[in-house]
This record gives C-alpha cells, structure tokens and sequence, in this order.
C-alpha cells in the first residue's frame, strides 16, 4: 500500500530509500557524538562489501554480454546491435 499515493502515476510519492536517508540525517543531527561515532564504527564495515558488489556487477555484465554474442542467431539479431541488447539486458537485472 502506498505511503502517499502519487494520484497521476502509480507508486509512492516517497520512495523507501528517501525515508531512510532523511530519517539517518535527522538522527545524526540530534544524536549524542558518542552514540554516533558507535553508529559509524557498526556501519563503517558496511564499505568493504561495495568493492564485493562491484566485482559481481562486473562479472555480471561480462556473462550478459557473452549471452547476447552466444544467441545473436537465435534471435535473428545482427552484430551492430550487440552492446544495445548487452546493455538493456544488464541494466534490466540490477536492483531499482
């Protein structure tokens, strides 16, 4: 169900991630310095999984694109379109 409805498109007018980056700004504006610098030093660990994510995105891309050369036949599809298809394809498996 939606928060607040947007009334001339479906969905929210506010979006999750929005709710959550206002809510941590509002925290790290009244909370002690203690109690934040021990948030910080729990979610500092967070950072080292981005490098993580990268590499699976990376790869992740390289077997779409492999994909695409792979059926470039089967679906009747010519080389000069090879990078659209891999994109639009990769681009469609990432996470809103």
């Amino acid at each position: 169900r939606d928060l607040i409805p947007m009334g001339f498109s479906p969905g929210s007018l506010f979006q999750p991630e929005l709710l959550v980056i206002v809510t941590g700004t509002f925290f790290a504006a009244v909370a002690d310095r203690g109690v934040l610098h021990d948030v910080e030093g729990i979610l500092g660990g967070v950072w080292h999984v981005l490098p993580i994510i990268g590499i699976g995105l990376f790869f992740r891309l390289v077997g779409v694109f492999a994909a695409t050369l792979l059926t470039l036949r089967s679906r009747g599809r010519g080389c000069d379109t090879v990078m659209q298809d891999a994109l639009f394809c990769f681009l469609s498996t990432l996470p809103r």
